[in-house]
């Protein structure tokens, strides 16, 4: 892949995820009967939150930020110092994220979260607003690791939470791990400990790392079934299913041997209050759109479900896929906060995995350092 096409991918996926999360934002608890009766039988076709047209995101994306300086400085950690924890610095990362909500954080590394000295992001007054914070992710977080010193994971259970929450933040995995799935579900796992809670964000990580590396998105769901089904130790039928649901139900409505709307096909896969709702909503509308960005993110928000999460993540998908130039200018250029996604966009097309690892020298990163602290 050249360097022109790799890089629209990742700004594709990053503009995307929050571009669909502030078109859905206003709507997300909204009847599609309400939406269709206020913006008419097409329901949104762009911003509404404010009167002069520009579009703001949500949790989703914030989380989505701090997910992607939590892996920048997970791997900025592991080449100066030679020790990294994938999940006491995602931990930090989420601390900072829960910081900047306004939330009393308790942790005995209170200097690694607080803003002095500790990189960007946090800094960034923006993100300083509650944009409707997923209560499990908070309740998660609250917890006071100065007693309980255990995180959330796979191997230790601290809610029965199956919400978006963990799923809608890992899609920049792909641009960080050579085993998305594996380092997707750790993540999820910090604040989501039901299975569904996190391995669907291992499959959602797997589709996106594939459509990143060129495979079409039928192609790269399949893929990530497969390596799931036969590489994993994973009970993961009940998420298949549904993906296979979804790519029926797509299948069947773009040769038109079903007579239902895309709608009503959403509705059938569920409201995506739910990780696998959301992902196989998710991958059904990024299949029946799969060359129409704004057709496909449109179509994401406009249901009677968690508009916001379908709406990011299939901007997510559909960004990577088709890259940077299928999405509308005037969605990025009235995007509130459009210079955060692109400054860390830029950031991740410096410090991927494999841009890090081509240094000979740990000590060539120490530029960095200011910019994301090892923590």
């Amino acid at each position: 892949m050249n360097d022109e096409n790799r890089n629209s991918k990742i700004r594709g996926c990053i503009f995307g995820g929050a571009i669909g999360d502030a078109l859905g934002a206003p709507i997300e608890f909204a009847s599609y009967e309400s939406i269709v009766q206020k913006y008419g039988k097409d329901g949104i076709d762009g911003y509404v939150e404010h009167s002069n047209g520009f579009g703001e995101f949500t949790d989703d994306t914030q989380l989505t930020l701090f997910t992607i300086e939590g892996l920048i400085r997970f791997i900025i950690r592991g080449r100066c110092k030679g020790i990294s924890s994938l999940e006491l610095v995602m931990y930090h990362a989420y601390q900072r994220w829960m910081y900047t909500q306004g939330e009393i954080v308790k942790s005995i590394y209170y200097e690694k979260i607080s803003p002095k000295n500790n990189g960007w992001l946090i800094n960034e007054p923006l993100l300083h607003k509650r944009r409707a914070p997923g209560l499990t992710c908070l309740a998660s977080l609250r917890r006071d690791v100065r007693i309980d010193r255990e995180l959330g994971s796979l191997d230790y259970k601290i809610n029965d939470s199956k919400g978006t929450g963990g799923i809608m933040r890992v899609a920049p995995v792909a641009f960080f791990s050579p085993n998305p799935f594996s380092t997707a579900i750790q993540i999820a796992a910090l604040t989501h400990t039901h299975p569904l809670g996190y391995l669907t964000a291992g499959f959602f990580a797997e589709i996106i790392w594939n459509c990143f590396e060129g495979d079409t998105i039928i192609d790269s769901v399949m893929k990530t079934i497969s390596l799931v089904r036969n590489e994993s130790n994973f009970d993961c039928e009940e998420i298949i299913e549904i993906l296979q649901e979804a790519i029926q139900l797509a299948k069947e409505y773009k040769d038109g041997s079903i007579s239902l709307t895309v709608q009503e096909c959403i509705e059938q896969l569920g409201g995506g209050w739910v990780a696998e709702e959301a992902l196989a909503i998710t991958v059904f509308v990024s299949l029946v759109y799969e060359n129409n960005f704004e057709n496909g993110v449109l179509a994401a928000v406009n249901h009677s479900g968690d508009s916001d999460t379908t709406g990011s993540m299939v901007g997510q998908l559909l960004g990577v896929w088709l890259g940077i130039k299928t999405i509308p200018q005037k969605w990025i250029d009235n995007l509130i906060g459009s210079t955060i996604i692109e400054s860390i966009s830029k950031d991740i097309i410096e410090k991927t995995y494999y841009r890090f690892n081509s240094y000979n020298n740990p000590r060539e990163l120490d530029s960095y350092w200011e910019r994301y602290p090892g923590w």
